[in-house]
């Protein structure tokens, strides 16, 4: 993954990021040029409120035909039983398809 440093837009990867200890949170990545060091932080997107509400509405609906079609043996509720599964199932895979971005923190001395 590749880094700007904000403080002297240097571009940087992991393996020319500057680290004087690994042990040590606050040393081990830094910018090569300026010498100032970071510490890397995840931000993970927000939820998208279009899709939870539908796939929150598409698991109720799912659990409702699967005890439907349990106590009262009715043939649509078992039959629609895998279809809303695998429409909430694509709905959630949507939900989590974004992944974390990294962001660089300043370390206070």
């Amino acid at each position: 993954m590749e880094y700007i440093c904000p403080k002297c837009t240097t571009s940087f990867d992991d393996k020319m990021a500057l680290c004087e200890s690994r042990r040590d949170k606050d040393r081990c990545f830094g910018c090569p040029t300026c010498q100032t060091f970071f510490r890397k932080e995840l931000v993970y997107p927000k939820l998208n409120r279009k899709i939870l509400i539908p796939s929150i509405f598409l698991t109720v609906v799912t659990t409702t035909f699967a005890v439907s079609a349990i106590t009262q043996s009715k043939l649509w509720a078992l039959l629609m039983t895998p279809v809303t599964s695998y429409l909430s199932y694509l709905l959630v895979r949507k939900l989590t398809a974004k992944a974390p971005r990294v962001e660089l923190h300043l370390v206070d001395r």
